[in-house]
């Protein structure tokens, strides 16, 4: 296996506030999702944010391929492929579905619109309700399948790292099993998957390795097989 992704000692704050991720280390190898779970609070989207640049390192360092992308800024890191589905989803509702998947695609804006539009049609076969809608406005879709948009916007960018901040939110069951089954394929086409997921049972299911995160730090990490059953995950950890 080769690391793609590694995250050392990294510490962040909110201001001159106390740190609330604090010395978090560790790697996420090709074709590997790495769930990252815990209670409510615990710094999981803190630290998928700190990661994509949106909040600056306290302390540590994130190489990405080799590179040292740790003072880098949010757009470089997206140029070289680490891209973040946010929690929220976060879609311009007042444009159409199709627009919104363009924008994923920013980083290419100067390939050929051919190239862009291959990529489209590739993300419409993922998810064929996005295609019956693709004229419709982003806004008027039901949460399930604006967290589809969300993602498919994410593949646009041909990503080299996928992270996703909880993408079962507020999705029905059956199209949280469609979107859960997209990320895992990415995982198989050899991108590298940061999962950040409330639901421990579903993200264990389909990560190869676990990390568990309580007040900022890692209390627990090993092989999704073996967390699975760990019967001293407490139900404040992972909320089941």
């Amino acid at each position: 296996m080769q690391v793609f992704l590694q995250v050392d000692n990294l510490e962040v704050s909110y201001g001159t506030g106390a740190a609330v991720i604090r010395n978090i280390s560790f790697a996420v190898d090709r074709n590997e999702m790495l769930a990252v779970l815990g209670a409510n609070g615990a710094g999981k989207s803190t630290l998928l944010r700190a990661i994509s640049g949106i909040l600056p390192l306290k302390a540590g360092r994130i190489l990405l391929d080799g590179a040292d992308v740790s003072r880098w800024s949010p757009n470089k890191r997206v140029e070289l492929g680490l891209i973040h589905v946010p929690e929220g989803r976060q879609m311009l509702g007042g444009l159409t579905v199709a627009e919104n998947l363009l924008l994923g695609a920013y980083t290419r804006r100067r390939e050929r619109r051919s190239a862009l539009e291959e990529t489209a049609d590739e993300i419409y076969q993922l998810f064929p309700i996005l295609k019956e809608r693709r004229q419709q406005l982003a806004g008027s879709l039901s949460g399930g399948q604006q967290q589809m948009l969300a993602l498919g916007r994410a593949l646009m960018a041909k990503p080299r790292v996928l992270m996703c901040d909880e993408p079962s939110l507020g999705v029905a069951p059956k199209i949280t099993d469609e979107i859960f089954a997209v990320i895992g394929a990415m995982r198989d086409r050899g991108i590298p998957v940061l999962l950040v997921e409330q639901n421990a049972k579903k993200a264990l299911a389909l990560a190869d390795r676990g990390i568990i995160i309580k007040r900022g730090e890692i209390i627990l990490a090993g092989p999704a097989s073996e967390l699975r059953v760990n019967r001293n995950l407490s139900a404040s950890y992972l909320g089941v």
